[in-house]
């Protein structure tokens, strides 16, 4: 019983110092391809959230059977190894090398956590800096060179603002679409940085001058269509050059984001120069004029339609989407023709407004928009 005690300790470190070297000279990657090797089958390190971080060797075919040892550090979790084989599955050996394995994993993670924690502060720091119309320019560039982007001449930028997707619960699904958005920056000759913002993360990106407006979208787009399109999604800005206009992007694409969530029937990405109207809407949805001409136009009818269960706002909505046409609007609604001229009468007479008349349709129509926002 001893020596046997004694020949797994010997295993567990030579296993450890093994790994050890590896990691030295090729990092994560490397301790994987060791294991994968070893065992002939496939090695995946996830983080907390269950997200892949490196993955070595090929899923065996046919029945596989995992195996998974914890990652963590000093009581702290940080995601999973697994060992995927075929046969009976994992043996003692191993089973050694799969533990070392994720404990020297374990401390790169931290510390690569620890990095990102602390990119994180300074990014959300960076944001402040650009959204404050105080803050002078060069200490703006300053901080960016610090962290590495790259403001050089010729360079255009575009800022992208990721939170969750519609129904997602939480933005983690985003962190697959940061991973392949520094993965499409670094194919492209850009540069990425990260930051994170409220319940944002506020993805910068520095292009060559070389690189044409419409291959810098498909390079976006290319990083944005992923399988976790679904639970991520996207505002883009404008094109930006120099610091004054990236200021601006930075709102831009917080804007495009919320704006585009808020509009029905669109899809993820949201472009910032595509959102048309709403554009100007964001801008003035704060302002007294703005909330006087809700109430003067489509309030009175919201306002009838929560004390009687009507839907009267959501029928304006539905006409004014069929273009006025009455027989396509009720199709549309799944009501009869006459029910549909009830509805449209009714809204006359509580709003006051002649829908015949092209500014009286006009002002529906803002109004409805401003109602998108606010809602």
């Amino acid at each position: 019983m001893i020596d046997h005690e004694g020949q797994l300790a010997r295993r567990e470190m030579e296993a450890r110092q093994a790994l050890q070297h590896l990691m030295s000279h090729g990092g994560i990657a490397a301790v994987l391809g060791a294991l994968a090797g070893r065992s002939g089958g496939e090695v995946l390190l996830m983080d907390r959230t269950g997200a892949t971080v490196e993955r070595a060797g090929r899923a065996p075919e046919g029945q596989a059977f995992d195996t998974t040892f914890a990652v963590s550090v000093a009581g702290r979790f940080l995601g999973n190894l697994m060992l995927r084989l075929a046969g009976e599955g994992c043996n003692p050996l191993d089973s050694i090398y799969a533990r070392q394995a994720a404990e020297i994993c374990g401390i790169e993670m931290l510390q690569s956590l620890a990095r990102q924690e602390t990119e994180d502060r300074l990014g959300a720091d960076l944001v402040e800096q650009l959204l404050d119309e105080d803050q002078p320019e060069e200490a703006i560039t300053s901080r960016l060179a610090r962290l590495g982007y790259d403001l050089g001449v010729g360079r255009r930028h575009i800022v992208l603002a990721l939170g969750a997707g519609r129904g997602a619960p939480s933005h983690e699904g985003c962190q697959h679409v940061t991973q392949d958005l520094r993965w499409v920056a670094q194919h492209e000759g850009a540069t990425a940085l990260l930051a994170a913002y409220r319940e944002h993360t506020i993805a910068f990106c520095s292009f060559p001058a070389a690189i044409p407006d419409r291959r810098m979208r498909a390079a976006l787009q290319e990083a944005l269509s992923t399988g976790d399109g679904a639970r991520c999604s996207a505002g883009v800005s404008r094109v930006a050059r120099g610091v004054q206009e990236l200021r601006a992007a930075v709102a831009q694409a917080v804007d495009a984001l919320a704006l585009g969530q808020r509009v029905d029937g669109r899809l993820s990405p949201y472009y910032y120069e595509e959102l048309g109207l709403y554009r100007l809407l964001a801008g003035l949805r704060a302002r007294d004029e703005v909330q006087r001409f809700y109430e003067e136009t489509l309030a009175p009818l919201a306002r009838y339609d929560a004390t009687h269960g009507s839907e009267l706002v959501h029928t304006l909505d539905c006409f004014f989407a069929q273009n006025a046409n009455a027989s396509q609007a009720s199709r549309a609604l799944y009501i009869h023709r006459n029910t549909l001229n009830y509805r449209l009468q009714r809204i006359v007479e509580i709003t006051g407004l002649d829908l015949d008349d092209a500014e009286a349709r006009l002002a529906l129509q803002l109004a409805l928009k401003i109602n998108r926002l606010s809602g």
